[in-house]
């Protein structure tokens, strides 16, 4: 088994819910707001054809 390092993963952004607007959010690493929906799913399908 070979090796070349340590893997290191972080994400690109966040999806949390917004308790006030009651919506799910997509916020980039600074918290800036990306895209949001009613639906989690709808928040991961953005993430993954917009940053994947």
């Amino acid at each position: 088994m070979y090796s070349i390092g340590r893997l290191e993963v972080s994400r690109a952004s966040t999806i949390e819910f917004n308790n006030q607007t009651q919506r799910w959010e997509v916020k980039d690493h600074r918290g800036h707001l990306q895209f949001f929906a009613r639906s989690r799913s709808a928040c991961l399908e953005w993430e993954h054809n917009n940053l994947g």
